[in-house]
């Protein structure tokens, strides 16, 4: 990545913007729609490198009529890393300038200028997000955006039962946590986890989260969530930095 495209998209100020007394982690969300207007054509799983995992998704209108957009979801260890590959993706756009992105998304989004297919860009927790229009008909990008941030805004009240989020090792002001789901994830299932109090990584390990730095309690609330089926919910607390 050039020296340029940092500066351009201001990848300084949208890095100083990611809040240090909270977060929100996404593990193995995928992009999927209901029986109607969209059908699934094509599905792709890349690791991009160690710690990236691209999830691309091309999805059409259904009813025969021209549509389509491509949704390709790169899930990161960390808020840091997303914007890092944002960047990756805007300097691989062929586009000179993109616009800013719809407001409500923060500085981390990015939009397709005019005269090009409809397009966005954008970061939510620690993953980089693009949906791309293939048709000037019916560009779909709006109405893909508004049913993943439905996906990604689900944190359910009511659940079937409780996982498992327990303490394992400090690291200063950095805690490691590990959580335990003792069933297998259904394909178009994910893990949500938010925190207050500290940032929130996914480790290197399968089931490990990092938390911190850290100057006092820590509260990770996570869930199980499933489409079509009950969710599961854990919780930890920490009194790490104290």
């Amino acid at each position: 990545m050039t020296e340029d495209i940092r500066t351009q998209y201001k990848m300084e100020e949208i890095l100083a913007a990611i809040p240090s007394d909270r977060g929100e982690l996404f593990i193995g969300y995928r992009p999927a729609t209901l029986p109607g207007k969209w059908q699934e054509q094509f599905q792709q799983t890349i690791e991009k490198r160690q710690g990236r995992h691209l999830y691309r998704n091309v999805f059409e209108v259904a009813d025969g009529a021209t549509g389509g957009v491509v949704v390709e979801v790169v899930e990161c260890a960390s808020a840091r890393d997303a914007v890092d590959e944002l960047m990756e993706t805007l300097e691989e756009n062929q586009a000179a300038e993109l616009r800013p992105g719809p407001e409500p998304l923060g500085p981390a989004a990015f939009s397709n200028p005019e005269q090009a297919p409809a397009a966005i860009f954008f970061v939510r927790g620690n993953l980089r997000i693009s949906i791309m229009s293939q048709s000037k008909d019916d560009d779909g990008v709006d109405e893909w955006l508004g049913m993943i941030q439905q996906d990604l805004n689900l944190e359910p009240v009511e659940t079937r039962g409780r996982f498992e989020i327990k303490p394992a090792r400090a690291e200063g002001t950095r805690e490691r946590v590990n959580y335990e789901f003792p069933w297998k994830v259904g394909p178009e299932g994910w893990f949500k986890f938010v925190s207050s109090g500290a940032s929130i990584e996914r480790g290197e390990q399968p089931g490990e989260l990092i938390l911190g730095p850290a100057k006092a309690e820590v509260t990770v609330k996570g869930w199980v969530i499933e489409r079509g089926r009950e969710s599961y919910m854990g919780e930890f607390k920490s009194s790490a930095g104290k």
